[in-house]
């Protein structure tokens, strides 16, 4: 009132009703002064504007999720990170694929965030993974996958009693309202005109404004979900196709049977221990099983050899991380495999072949590959020499490290075998 201090004109801050409910209240704040200037009063309007706040929280919630799920390699990583961010602003959510085999909706990727069905399962023993109903029991789901509409629904008494039928009214009541799930928004996921499943939100914050933000996400939930799924599939198909490759390699060459699976084991060894992404660990893994494919043009008199090579010889045996690129270029993988079974014999110094490469213009992958390539062969019997031994195999890229070898890669691998890696067995 002395005018020291210079009022807020908006502000915003919380009040809670008689009821105990939490309102956001946006303030105007007008100074009111006499006729000779002083400040005589303030004039406050208050707006409430907690629909307003809490639909942009969750919108911004979603958008969020909506980036990290685009990182996601899997489907429960999917759903893993809308519920991470969601639980962030108090909001549960469930996602129900759509059984067409059977007509159910499978949670198989339910949070355990999600507070109505976590608290559930302790009372009545569902879990997680194997809990399923009939979308026929459950009105709401019903109507969601047959029309093809998102649902808005103040009560979940109802909805949840049909889900969990073994649950007891009154205790049902009870959860939903300790809980602060009375209010739902469930969404269709809908691929090229099919529903496939149901993704729900549960939280008393929600309004029937959240329906449209809900149904954007569910839009975008509907094709990440496809997508991963469609690279599952993919996937699959490739690794079968990759372990016949492989089996077909090491029947030409029974000296080196179980080469190329040790290798990948060590790439994958490796590549955790170093931090990467579960992608690059998959797709080094892939590479360490066929990473040998060009031998497959090497005659089987020179592979089986059992003296040393001659100088001829080795230049055949050294053409096939060129041989292996030519026959795996064409095909479509998720990763570029055939990259880096071209590179694998590439050194640090770019004294490698078959391109002479140097550094960081050798892919990771490819880095990798060429520490568990020497570390197994160095320590496995060959046709021209006996087994040398893991100790003498660490001590040559410890001795390699810097210049032929990169120098993490090659600390990583020390610090597998020093904590008691080992390769696998036949």
């Amino acid at each position: 009132m002395a005018g020291d201090i210079e009022p807020e004109r908006l502000f915003e801050n919380p009040i809670l009703t008689r009821s105990g409910e939490e309102r956001i209240i946006a303030w105007n704040n007008t100074i009111l002064g006499d006729e000779k200037g002083r400040n005589i009063g303030t004039l406050s309007s208050g707006e409430d504007i907690t629909a307003r706040i809490r639909a942009e929280q969750l919108l911004s919630a979603l958008n969020r999720a909506a980036v990290a799920m685009g990182t996601s390699q899997t489907q429960e990583e999917t759903f893993n990170a809308i519920a991470k961010e969601l639980k962030q602003i108090d909001i549960s959510c469930m996602l129900f694929p759509l059984d067409k085999t059977q007509g159910k909706l499978i949670t198989k990727y339910i949070s355990y965030e999600s507070a109505l069905l976590n608290a559930a399962e302790k009372l009545v023993g569902i879990k997680h993974g194997d809990f399923s109903f009939p979308i026929d029991k459950v009105d709401m789901y019903r109507e969601v996958v047959s029309e093809k509409k998102t649902i808005f629904t103040d009560s979940s008494e109802k909805t949840s009693q049909q889900i969990l039928p073994k649950l007891p009214k009154k205790v049902l009541t009870q959860i939903i309202k300790l809980l602060g799930v009375q209010k739902s928004i469930s969404a269709p996921l809908i691929v090229e005109g099919q529903t496939i499943g149901v993704f729900s939100i549960q939280s008393d914050t929600l309004t029937q404004a959240d329906v449209s933000a809900a149904t954007a996400f569910a839009d975008q939930l509907s094709s990440a979900w496809n997508k991963i799924g469609l690279l599952q599939n993919l996937r699959k198909t490739v690794e079968g196709t990759i372990h016949a490759i492989a089996a077909t390699v090491e029947a030409r060459d029974p000296y080196t049977a179980g080469h190329q699976g040790r290798v990948a084991d060590l790439t994958v060894a490796i590549s955790k221990e170093m931090g990467l992404s579960k992608d690059q660990i998959e797709s080094i893994r892939m590479a360490g099983l066929i990473h040998d494919l060009g031998k497959i043009n090497v005659p089987a008199e020179i592979l089986s050899k059992p003296g040393e090579l001659s100088e001829l010889e080795y230049k055949i045996i050294q053409t096939h991380p060129q041989v292996g690129y030519d026959l795996l270029k064409e095909i479509e993988f998720p990763w570029p495999i055939a990259e880096m079974v071209h590179q694998h014999h590439e050194k640090m110094d770019g004294s490698g072949y078959p391109q002479g490469l140097k550094g960081d213009d050798i892919l990771l992958e490819a880095r990798i590959l060429a520490v568990a390539d020497i570390v197994e062969a160095m320590s496995s019997h060959r046709p021209y020499r006996p087994a040398l031994g893991i100790e003498e195999a660490l001590a040559q890229i410890k001795q390699d490290k810097g210049k032929l070898l990169d120098p993490n890669v090659v600390d990583a691998c020390l610090k597998l075998f020093k904590e008691g890696y080992q390769l696998l067995e036949d």
